[in-house]
């Protein structure tokens, strides 16, 4: 059970399946700016209020390759901006349910998806650094690096915010730093770990770099100015 909570909590959550459901939360016509982002980040990862719970990529024979994950592990999350209840959240809500795909709505996105960015670009970065990224499980100074990276992330938004969410990702916080290298190499060389972490990775380089340095530069201005973090309106 705890690998599985672990593996879970991995996924980069990204928006293959689902992506177009965002749309859903859209005003009209999209501002430009929106429109840039969008092309940006790959249908959506920080855009308009909902991530999907699944992962995987379109292999080289133009087949997609990608699974929804259960609600234990990730399931799609959404909500207003503003973190208010509304009447197309709760279509939104309905929508998904008789669909039979597990949600789960939040309050506060803003955090969530920066909860998402200190996960996901570590993982990603493990990758890139290798030599050779389908075997980077076999290599422990990246291991470590990455379970250093996650475990200073985590620790820095949480004493930002006072919280994390989903509240699973306070394990990075309170796992020992070496369980928590051994669970990384387990979880990157499973085939969890090569549909959900490796395949996003390599398929999508340039949109994982952008998240990199957008997500650090902000982890820097916030160390700098010494304030708290705040919630986009």
């Amino acid at each position: 059970m705890l690998m599985n909570v672990f593996e879970g909590i991995l996924i980069p959550f990204v928006g293959t399946t689902l992506g177009a459901a965002c749309v859903f939360f859209m005003r009209k016509t999209l501002s430009k700016l929106l429109q840039r982002a969008l092309a940006g980040f790959a249908a959506g990862i920080m855009v308009a209020a909902s991530t999907p719970g699944a992962g995987g990529s379109i292999n080289d024979d133009g087949i997609l390759d990608a699974a929804l994950t259960p609600r234990l592990i990730q399931p799609t999350t959404f909500a207003e901006i503003s973190g208010n209840k509304s009447e197309r959240t709760k279509q939104f809500s309905e929508i998904l349910r008789h669909a039979h795909i597990p949600y789960k709505k939040v309050m506060d996105m803003h955090l969530w998806q920066l909860c998402h960015l200190a996960m996901v670009v570590p993982i990603a970065d493990a990758d890139y650094e290798s030599d050779d990224p389908e075997k980077v499980e076999k290599e422990w100074k990246i291991m470590r690096k990455t379970a250093e990276r996650l475990k200073r992330n985590f620790n820095f938004l949480r004493k930002q915010k006072g919280k994390l969410s989903p509240w699973k990702m306070n394990i990075f916080c309170f796992l020992p730093l070496s369980f928590l290298t051994i669970m990384l190499a387990v979880t990157f060389g499973s085939s969890f770990g090569d549909k959900f972490m490796y395949q996003h990775a390599t398929k999508a380089p340039d949109e994982m770099r952008e998240l990199h340095k957008q997500f650090y530069a902000y982890m820097k201005r916030m160390k700098k100015c010494g304030c708290k973090a705040k919630k986009v309106q």
